[in-house]
């Protein structure tokens, strides 16, 4: 026969209950806190960028010429890496792509024709 306790003893007690009983009311931790004005973020340079400096190494890229697998300027090709994408988009879609069809219509680049 296993023997019960007489009284069950709560262990768990909530935060309200340890703000009670004075936890974290130490005048000294108390002292460094500084609450912000309404309106005002305590994080003014805000969320940082991930991959900021993939990101701008790209976009350096994209104004670049475009070049071949020889690292000379492609002939008859466009002016930047970024028209190169903008045109082979462009040519995926014409050729059928669904999804470059679909990009295309989410950024509103073309439309479906509605005068017929």
């Amino acid at each position: 026969m296993v023997k019960q306790p007489e009284e069950q003893v709560d262990r768990n007690i909530s935060h309200s209950e340890q703000r009670v009983d004075g936890r974290g009311q130490n005048p000294t931790s108390q002292a460094n806190l500084k609450p912000f004005e309404k309106g005002v973020s305590g994080n003014p340079s805000g969320r940082p960028i991930k991959n900021a400096k993939f990101i701008e190494a790209l976009r350096q890229y994209g104004y670049d010429v475009p070049r071949d697998i020889f690292g000379d300027k492609e002939a008859f090709s466009q002016a930047t890496n970024n028209m190169a994408v903008i045109d082979q988009i462009w040519k995926d879609g014409k050729n059928g792509n669904y999804q470059a069809i679909r990009l295309l219509m989410e950024l509103g680049a073309i439309e479906p024709d509605t005068s017929e």
